[in-house]
């Protein structure tokens, strides 16, 4: 499956690395496979990693999942998200995904390195939005 995921549910974080040419439906069957197992969590922190994705949504595809997104909150307070984005076309991609999403997460930042991401991430978890 080009997106997989690791969950950890202790710190209430999920990290996903999205691999090869993702689709919509991709990222869709994603949100399925990982509501389930986030409905019980109280907040939840993401970090999403691209660098080993190829091909580029359109923004059309971007609204569509920040809406699927919208639909998932049901019982589950979305933290921070910490996009890694190593190209300027995905580090864009990033950028239009945070505005689409920015009443979904309680804060959303992309990063080019990944020790920034996580950085930004641990110390996310420290405050209250």
């Amino acid at each position: 499956m080009p997106v997989v995921y690791e969950l950890d549910k202790e710190h209430s974080t999920i990290r996903t690395e999205c691999v090869g040419d993702i689709t919509l439906e991709d990222v869709l069957q994603h949100f399925q496979e990982v509501y389930g197992e986030i409905s019980t969590l109280e907040r939840l922190d993401a970090l999403l990693d691209l660098r080993k994705t190829v091909g580029i949504a359109d923004s059309t595809k971007l609204r569509q999942v920040a809406s699927q997104l919208t639909a998932m909150e049901v019982g589950v307070n979305l933290g921070v998200l910490a996009i890694i984005a190593d190209s300027d076309e995905f580090f864009a991609i990033g950028r239009m995904f945070e505005v689409f999403t920015e009443s979904s997460f309680s804060a959303v930042h992309v990063f080019r390195e990944p020790e920034e991401a996580e950085a930004w991430l641990a110390a996310a978890k420290g405050k209250a939005w």
